[in-house]
Protein backbone atom coordinates (compact mmCIF):
# COMPACT_ATOMS: atom_id res chain seq x y z
CA UNK A 1 0.00 0.00 0.00
CA UNK A 2 2.02 2.80 -1.13
CA UNK A 3 -0.25 5.85 -0.84
CA UNK A 4 1.13 8.89 -2.78
CA UNK A 5 0.59 12.34 -1.62
CA UNK A 6 -1.36 14.67 -3.47
CA UNK A 7 0.78 16.65 -5.61
CA UNK A 8 -0.78 20.22 -5.51
CA UNK A 9 0.00 22.98 -8.72
CA UNK A 10 1.58 25.94 -7.63
CA UNK A 11 -0.13 29.41 -8.68
CA UNK A 12 0.27 31.51 -11.71
CA UNK A 13 2.61 34.40 -10.77
CA UNK A 14 0.15 36.80 -10.91
CA UNK A 15 -2.34 34.91 -8.89
CA UNK A 16 0.80 34.81 -6.65
CA UNK A 17 1.18 38.88 -7.35
CA UNK A 18 -2.42 39.38 -7.02
CA UNK A 19 -1.86 37.77 -3.26
CA UNK A 20 0.95 39.44 -2.38
CA UNK A 21 -0.62 42.63 -3.18
CA UNK A 22 -3.49 42.55 -0.92
CA UNK A 23 -1.53 40.83 1.67
CA UNK A 24 0.87 44.01 1.83
CA UNK A 25 -1.88 46.60 1.51
CA UNK A 26 -4.23 44.61 4.13
CA UNK A 27 -0.69 45.23 6.32
CA UNK A 28 -0.10 48.71 6.03
CA UNK A 29 -3.19 49.87 4.98
CA UNK A 30 -6.04 47.43 7.61
CA UNK A 31 -7.53 45.80 8.23
CA UNK A 32 -6.28 42.55 8.65
CA UNK A 33 -8.91 41.59 10.71
CA UNK A 34 -11.50 42.78 8.02
CA UNK A 35 -13.98 44.95 7.96
CA UNK A 36 -14.41 44.61 12.20
CA UNK A 37 -11.19 44.32 13.10
CA UNK A 38 -10.65 46.21 16.73
CA UNK A 39 -7.20 47.49 17.96
CA UNK A 40 -6.78 46.34 20.98
CA UNK A 41 -2.70 47.90 21.85
CA UNK A 42 -1.89 51.28 21.16
CA UNK A 43 -3.84 52.85 18.31
CA UNK A 44 -4.72 52.94 14.70
CA UNK A 45 -1.78 54.75 14.09
CA UNK A 46 0.54 52.81 15.91
CA UNK A 47 -0.84 49.62 14.20
CA UNK A 48 -0.87 50.38 10.11
CA UNK A 49 1.57 52.44 9.10
CA UNK A 50 -0.18 54.32 6.56
CA UNK A 51 -2.53 55.87 9.25
CA UNK A 52 -6.11 55.30 9.34
CA UNK A 53 -9.37 56.01 7.13
CA UNK A 54 -13.08 55.67 8.03
CA UNK A 55 -15.11 53.96 6.11
CA UNK A 56 -17.41 55.55 3.76
CA UNK A 57 -21.22 57.14 4.14
CA UNK A 58 -20.55 55.35 8.14
CA UNK A 59 -23.58 56.27 10.62
CA UNK A 60 -22.98 56.46 14.49
CA UNK A 61 -25.62 55.74 16.50
CA UNK A 62 -25.97 58.58 19.42
CA UNK A 63 -24.99 56.13 22.09
CA UNK A 64 -21.90 54.84 20.46
CA UNK A 65 -20.70 58.57 20.06
CA UNK A 66 -19.52 59.01 23.94
CA UNK A 67 -17.56 55.42 23.33
CA UNK A 68 -15.83 57.29 20.11
CA UNK A 69 -15.50 60.82 22.48
CA UNK A 70 -13.56 58.78 25.07
CA UNK A 71 -11.30 56.92 21.97
CA UNK A 72 -10.23 60.45 20.91
CA UNK A 73 -9.39 61.45 24.16
CA UNK A 74 -7.35 58.90 24.83
CA UNK A 75 -5.59 59.22 21.81
CA UNK A 76 -4.90 63.09 22.20
CA UNK A 77 -3.96 62.22 25.44
CA UNK A 78 -1.37 59.31 24.52
CA UNK A 79 -0.27 61.94 21.27
CA UNK A 80 0.52 64.52 24.23
CA UNK A 81 3.08 62.11 26.14
CA UNK A 82 4.80 61.50 23.34
CA UNK A 83 5.31 64.86 22.13
CA UNK A 84 3.29 64.81 18.39
CA UNK A 85 1.28 67.42 19.62
CA UNK A 86 1.57 71.38 19.58
CA UNK A 87 -1.10 72.99 21.72
CA UNK A 88 0.65 76.07 22.29
CA UNK A 89 0.23 76.45 18.37
CA UNK A 90 -3.45 75.26 18.30
CA UNK A 91 -2.73 71.89 16.53
CA UNK A 92 -4.15 68.64 17.35
CA UNK A 93 -2.44 65.37 17.10
CA UNK A 94 0.10 65.63 13.69
CA UNK A 95 0.16 62.37 11.67
CA UNK A 96 3.95 63.10 11.55
CA UNK A 97 6.04 60.39 13.38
Amino acid sequence: MTDSPQILSPPSPAALRADLERLVILDLLGPVGGPEEEIAEGGVRDRYLVGMLAPRQQQVAPEQQDDINTSLVRTAASCLRRGLCRPELGSLCSSSR
